[in-house]
């Protein structure tokens, strides 16, 4: 996949690939400018010919895929070892599903330690 920004996917007309592809709705835009914020480093973006956007994340343990759309979102984390992730919903839930989603790619993909919510806080 080659990195896009999202100033070149709004400015696609249908037909972009030459085999009918269709543009990207300026709410699917908006909703992934909104998102780049939230997302972990590393990823390169780019139109779908089916009018939604995808954010990728590849590294030698495997790859990562974030499909939005104009009401649904979908997304993968699948190692090379075997083990995929996967989550779908709509995008109106997508940011709360992006931080759990943005701390399993830093596990997954990047071997970082999970947060520990059952940590204790130390008493001063």
């Amino acid at each position: 996949m080659t990195s896009a920004t999202l100033d070149d996917i709004a400015a696609l007309q249908d037909n972009w690939d030459g085999y009918g592809a269709s543009s990207v709705p300026s709410s699917i835009i908006e909703s992934c400018r909104a998102l780049l914020p939230l997302l972990r480093a590393g990823y390169e973006i780019a139109p779908v010919p089916n009018g939604v956007v995808a954010v990728e994340w590849e590294t030698e343990a495997g790859r990562a895929c974030l499909e939005v759309g104009l009401t649904r979102y979908s997304m993968y984390i699948k190692r090379d070892a075997g083990y995929t992730m996967t989550s779908s919903g709509p995008v109106d839930h997508l940011k709360v599903a992006l931080s759990r989603y943005m701390v399993q790619l830093g596990v997954l993909l990047y071997g970082e330690t999970e947060p520990d919510d059952d940590a204790e806080e130390d008493d001063e």
